[in-house]
């Protein structure tokens, strides 16, 4: 084997096991999860509406520090083995602080896939763009 195609063989290899690591995350991934926007969900929560719940994904420790105002904490996992007490009479609007919702998305799916809800969003822009907005958090 000459050594290009050495390295290219190295560099395919690389990739494929990067893949296989992240497989159960992208596995879980929908297309069909819609995303809401911070502007939108600050003025369902200046609203009082009832009818939504907003879900922290993020770990407890996490979450004790601050989050959204209102929010609940039900961690990420690549395996919700039930999905608790999240109701199904409401908008779930799940939110993580990872660069492209990852984790928000994956609990949004698996809620969808596995436990058929329906009624679910993603916040764009995650924890992160709502801090940076200032909207309401409460903080420990």
């Amino acid at each position: 084997m000459k050594s290009g195609s050495k390295l290219l063989f190295v560099m395919l290899m690389a990739a494929a096991l990067a893949a296989a690591m992240n497989f159960p995350r992208m596995a879980r991934t929908a297309d069909d999860v819609q995303q809401i926007s911070p502007d939108d969900l600050k003025k369902m929560i200046q609203s009082k509406k009832t009818d939504f719940l907003v879900v922290d994904v993020q770990p407890k420790v996490v979450y004790d520090i601050s989050h959204i105002k209102g929010a609940i904490n039900f961690p990420w996992t690549d395996e919700v083995k039930s999905p608790g007490a999240l109701p199904r009479d409401k908008m779930l609007i799940f939110y993580c602080d990872c660069a492209r919702e990852e984790d928000s998305t994956g609990m949004a799916a698996q809620m969808k896939q596995k436990f058929g809800y329906q009624n679910i969003r993603v916040l764009k822009g995650g924890w992160t763009g709502w801090q940076k907005l200032g909207y309401p958090v409460d903080k420990k």
